[in-house]
């Protein structure tokens, strides 16, 4: 991976420049007090970085669950769009499969820009005019069609969290903050005495590794619906071949 390379390169050869240009008596005569110190600093910067993963993780998997309802209230609207007479029936799931068409093949991509589908927008407009003249046709309060309207609008409800989720970023200032606490951390590893310069390279490669992994986590959870691992509409389709 080309972050976690990056990540290598810049601590390994702040490493060689440090060795290159610092004095080894002075280290070795520092070494309790710069480890004092860094164990303060690495504590701070693991709270923060754990707070950080579990946060963007909690809103990952909120997510993937507001995605799963979406898809839940679309299969509901076709069970209960059956019920209704002609001609909104067909109007109606002609609308509901093109949602669900246009959601997976079309929003999905614009989501990865924070920005919603045109289509979708007007496919919506259509099922709530279909749903309109339907009502102004109906002579008392009919059970199905409340629960049609109802589900019609979780569905939009759902729809808007997903889409907020996908322009939502961490603030700058944390990952500000994150960024200097990483560099800092790795930075005082440096002044460890370690005899073999080959060893304390390896032991810097490992940090970097293991920190590098885990910012890139925290970005790819940042950003639910964007590459490499987005969530997947798959409960969309699943909805399609469970309706027929």
């Amino acid at each position: 991976m080309v972050f976690i390379a990056v990540c290598i390169a810049f601590f390994v050869g702040g490493l060689i420049v440090f060795r290159k240009y610092t004095n080894k008596e002075r280290l070795k005569s520092s070494q309790e007090a710069i480890i004092a110190f860094m164990n303060i600093v690495a504590v701070l910067y693991a709270v923060l970085l754990a707070f950080l993963v579990i946060a963007v993780w909690e809103n990952f998997d909120k997510n993937q669950d507001n995605v799963s309802m979406e898809a839940n209230n679309l299969g509901s609207l076709f069970r209960n769009t059956k019920l209704l007479p002609e001609p909104v029936r067909s109007e109606l799931t002609k609308e509901l499969r093109a949602y669900e068409y246009t959601v997976v093949h079309y929003e999905w991509k614009t989501m990865e820009e924070g920005l919603a589908s045109d289509s979708v927008k007007n496919i919506i407009t259509e099922m709530f005019e279909t749903i309109g003249n339907y009502q102004k046709s109906l002579e008392k309060e009919n059970i199905v069609f409340t629960q049609v309207y109802k589900d019609l609008n979780e569905m939009m409800d759902n729809r808007r969290l997903r889409l907020i989720a996908s322009s939502d970023e961490i603030p700058s200032v944390l990952w500000l903050t994150l960024i200097v606490g990483t560099i800092a951390t790795v930075f005082f590893t440096y002044y460890f005495h370690v005899e073999h310069f080959k060893t304390h390279i390896v032991f810097t490669v490992v940090i970097a590794i293991v920190v590098g992994l885990t910012l890139f986590l925290v970005f790819v959870l940042e950003h639910p619906f964007q590459d490499p691992w987005k969530i997947s509409p798959d409960a969309f389709e699943k909805v399609i071949e469970i309706s027929g």
